[in-house]
C-alpha cells in the first residue's frame, strides 16, 4: 500500500509498542527508492517538521527523530 503512495494507519497497544513498530517500518520503507515513497518533494518538510519539533518545550523524542524523515509518525500517551 505505501509502495502505492497511500498511508497506513497502525494501533498498537503499549507505548513501546508504538516505539518499535515506528522504527521496523522505518527501516523497512529505507529499502525503497525515495521517489517510490513519494516523499522527494516532503524532505524539506520533515526537516521543518524536526526543527520545529526541537524547539518544543519537550525537545524532540530520539525515536521520531529517527522515523520521521523515512515518512513513519507515531504518537502515545507518553508525547506531549
Amino acid at each position: 500500500i505505501v509502495q502505492e503512495g497511500h498511508s497506513v494507519l497502525i494501533f498498537c497497544s503499549s507505548r513501546k509498542g508504538c516505539e518499535t513498530t515506528a522504527q521496523h517500518v522505518s527501516k523497512y520503507l529505507k529499502w525503497f527508492p525515495v521517489d517510490v515513497r513519494g516523499v522527494h518533494s516532503g524532505l524539506q518538510y520533515y526537516s521543518s517538521a524536526l526543527e520545529a519539533l526541537r524547539k518544543c518545550p519537550s525537545g524532540l523524542d530520539p525515536i521520531l527523530e529517527q522515523t520521521l524523515p523515512h515518512g513513519v509518525a507515531y504518537h502515545h500517551a507518553g508525547l506531549t
